[in-house]
């Protein structure tokens, strides 16, 4: 089926280019520290992507954030101290990894017809990916996900646009609505092959 190959071709296309740049944005990006984020954190919802975040991290056997060793040296010097290394933030993969989860509960509710739950979720993540943004001087994060157009983010639009019309109208209003730029323009292409093919 030509336009199921033309999807996948242009997720995968976009996935690979961006590969290389995530992970320098990740290599560069060992300490993330931010109260913004913190507080982002502290939400229901952050915690909730947190623990999706921590969970892939450790199926990749990676630590969720860099030992600081200053910070590490000062806390053994706190009587009766036990623990193992200190860090200072997060690491930017880890970041990445409750963005996505955001990403993805965001789809939920809007397959759920949640507004209210699409308009919360997306506002946090909005400020989480503002705030990453700002903290990485490197400012290959945001080049990353421009270059792959948040492929995962596409690849729904993409399939939405396909399946357009089989889906309700409400459904569809509601799922667009969620839909930043580049995943707008997912759809639109993948609604046009959709009718060629009909």
């Amino acid at each position: 089926f030509p336009s199921h190959d033309r999807q996948n071709s242009i997720v995968e296309s976009g996935r690979k280019a961006a590969s290389p740049i995530y992970k320098k944005a990740f290599q560069s990006n060992q300490m993330v520290e931010s109260p913004i984020i913190n507080k982002i954190l502290q939400t229901p919802e952050g915690q909730s992507a947190m623990s999706e975040a921590v969970k892939n991290m450790r199926n990749e056997m990676a630590q969720v954030a860099k030992v600081d060793p200053e910070l590490t040296a000062l806390a053994k010097e706190v009587e009766d101290y036990a623990g193992g290394g200190v860090a200072r933030g997060l690491k930017l993969q880890t970041l990445d990894y409750v963005k996505k989860a955001m990403d993805s509960n965001i789809r939920k509710a809007i397959r759920a017809g949640d507004d209210g739950e699409v308009a919360r979720i997306s506002s946090l993540k909005k400020s989480l990916v503002s705030e990453i943004d700002s903290m990485d001087k490197s400012g290959l994060y945001a080049k990353a996900r421009a270059v792959s157009g948040d492929y995962l983010s596409n690849k729904e639009a993409m399939e939405s646009g396909l399946n357009f019309l089989r889906e309700d109208p409400e459904i569809i209003k509601r799922m667009y609505s969620g839909f930043g730029k580049t995943e707008r323009a997912s759809y639109k292409i993948s609604a046009k092959i959709g009718r060629a093919h009909v």
